[in-house]
């Protein structure tokens, strides 16, 4: 079924004639369809943003005694590990992606997995869709650590959470995907704030106890921490997580290098689903 794409703006005719709209669209007389226009409407300029990007902003409930916890666990586990994994840390530490397989942070999980369902909600997807978390890890980035620009190939939603953020410890930057709309900027005014539609990157805070969710292949990085708060008040520490909507059956298994493997999906439920990668049930 194709939706029509609806002026929100517009004054809306009463029940009956949207029916008679509608009818008329579907049967596709689009002169019957001009008749019926509100005579209000005509005349006016209206505005329709189409092909949105949703990111989703979640600040969880008692976020201070969780993060402290979730602070002390993630520093016991650098260092435990200290080397380690690599991918678009520059000078912090990345933890290894099987974090929402380790006990202590199945309840952290489960408060993304709480907003994952939301947006699950807002697209319109299937009721059966129950997301899972495919793979988790922490970020401790000292004064100067940054992350490349990047994406999160291979699943739905990924998100970055905040457990301290100390000032000037650096915003994340998301980009606009669309290639095409960075060729010709037109003359936007200077002495105004650009509208929203029209940014081609767009900054958030690094605000504890924030999740910030958004579509996996989003473009973003992350600006380099530069507090003067020193020893561990100054570190960033945040976490990511990509989210699937669905489970891939599979027969084969991809081998992934140490550290790589995140060991299994969370649920909502707090089940931890054991496998390698995107599971094979």
């Amino acid at each position: 079924m194709v939706q029509q794409a609806v002026n929100q703006n517009a004054i809306q005719p009463p029940a009956n004639l949207l029916e008679q709209i509608q009818l008329a669209r579907i049967e596709e007389r689009y002169s019957d369809i001009a008749e019926l226009i509100p005579e209000e409407n005509r005349g006016k300029v209206f505005h329709e943003l189409l092909f949105p990007t949703i990111i989703t902003i979640r600040d969880i409930e008692n976020q201070k005694d969780s993060n402290k916890e979730w602070m002390s666990q993630i520093l016991k586990w650098r260092d435990i590990d200290k080397e380690g994994i690599k991918r678009s840390n520059s000078l912090g530490w990345h933890s290894r992606i099987n974090m929402h397989t380790r006990e202590e942070f199945i309840p952290m999980g489960q408060q993304f997995l709480l907003q994952a369902t939301e947006v699950g909600r807002r697209m319109g997807l299937d009721e059966s869709a129950e997301p899972v978390i495919v793979s988790m890890w922490a970020n401790v980035s000292p004064y100067g650590a940054t992350n490349r620009h990047h994406t999160h190939p291979g699943t739905f939603l990924s998100l970055a959470y905040y457990v301290q953020a100390p000032p000037g410890c650096g915003k994340i930057c998301f980009t606009d995907p669309r290639a095409e709309a960075n060729v010709l900027i037109p003359p936007f005014a200077m002495d105004k704030p650009r509208a929203t539609e029209a940014l081609h990157e767009v900054f958030y805070d690094p605000i504890p106890g924030r999740c910030v969710m958004f579509p996996s292949w989003l473009g973003h990085d992350v600006l380099p921490n530069l507090t003067q708060m020193q020893g561990d008040d100054g570190l960033r520490i945040s976490v990511s997580a990509n989210i699937f909507f669905t489970v891939r059956i599979g027969k084969g298994k991809m081998p992934v290098k140490s550290g790589h493997d995140p060991m299994g999906l969370l649920t909502r439920d707090g089940e931890i689903i054991k496998g390698k990668g995107i599971l094979d049930l």
